[in-house]
């Protein structure tokens, strides 16, 4: 080998070392993201797709930095799944007589929505903000389909 080519060599060591930090880093984001999605993953759904990220996909989920997105589905009944939300968020997510709301505690606020009246489907929206983190489950099932849809978002702040 001559001298160029050593240097060349040399100087390519520490890109190298930095790529397989990334890499390794990316991994370990993954599986942070596989256990975050374990958290809040419907007991009975399959993981389809990761949603968009703006970035870093890593099979079913996809992370950017510190969010990460699912898309899951099931056979259960709409009602099943929103029951399991609501047991987990500690919020209703069912429509009172109006179509939804806000709520602030301890720096806690959830927000509802039911964009269903009217509509052949039924499609409800929760999103939990903290100063640790935003949540949004979007839970919905067309008439006649056979599937409830589970979309699930989660930003670190």
């Amino acid at each position: 080998m001559n001298l160029k080519m050593g240097r060349i060599s040399i100087l390519a060591i520490p890109f190298v070392v930095a790529a397989i930090a990334i890499a390794a880093n990316r991994a370990g984001q993954a599986q942070d993201w596989r256990q975050r999605l374990g958290d809040w993953q419907y007991p009975a759904a399959t993981v389809n797709n990761g949603g968009s990220a703006g970035g870093g996909a890593t099979g079913a989920v996809n992370t950017f930095l510190s969010h990460a997105s699912a898309s899951m589905t099931t056979r259960d009944s709409l009602d099943d799944v929103v029951k399991y939300y609501e047991k987990k968020t500690g919020c209703s997510l069912t429509p009172a007589p109006f179509s939804g709301y806000g709520r602030s505690v301890d720096g806690m606020t959830n927000i509802f929505e039911d964009d269903s009246k009217s509509r052949p489907l039924t499609l409800r929206i929760f999103q939990q903000h903290t100063k640790v983190y935003s949540l949004t489950l979007v839970i919905s099932r067309g008439e006649g389909e056979k599937l409830t849809h589970v979309y699930w978002t989660f930003v670190n702040h």
